[in-house]
């Protein structure tokens, strides 16, 4: 039992550090943001999308080999998903089965 209240007590004090934190961190940020603005080379940092995630505004991202660019979100939010293959070769959206979810 004492391990439990310990792993709470841990989890919680980690939690409220983390709130504490995120202020502070938003400004350095913000700060670092303005600083490579003021050195010209621009204000976009790369937004991971590994996980999946959805687009909410228009975006422009290069095309791959071919050159050029593309834009995403321009008619509203789009999701970004993970693709695999399967056994078979063919490409699709990777999925996790929930045990006991419909399919």
């Amino acid at each position: 039992m004492s391990d439990v209240v310990r792993s709470l007590a841990l989890s919680l004090s980690q939690d409220t550090l983390a709130a504490a934190l995120a202020p502070l961190s938003k400004t350095f940020g913000d700060a670092l943001a303005g600083l490579l603005t003021g050195a010209g080379l621009g204000t976009t940092f790369p937004v991971p999308f590994a996980k999946g995630g959805v687009i909410t505004s228009p975006v422009t991202f290069p095309l791959g080999q071919g050159g050029g660019r593309g834009l995403a979100g321009e008619a509203g939010p789009e999701a970004v998903l993970p693709l695999a293959r399967g056994a078979d070769g063919r490409l699709g959206v990777k999925t996790q089965a929930r045990p006991g979810a419909c399919m």
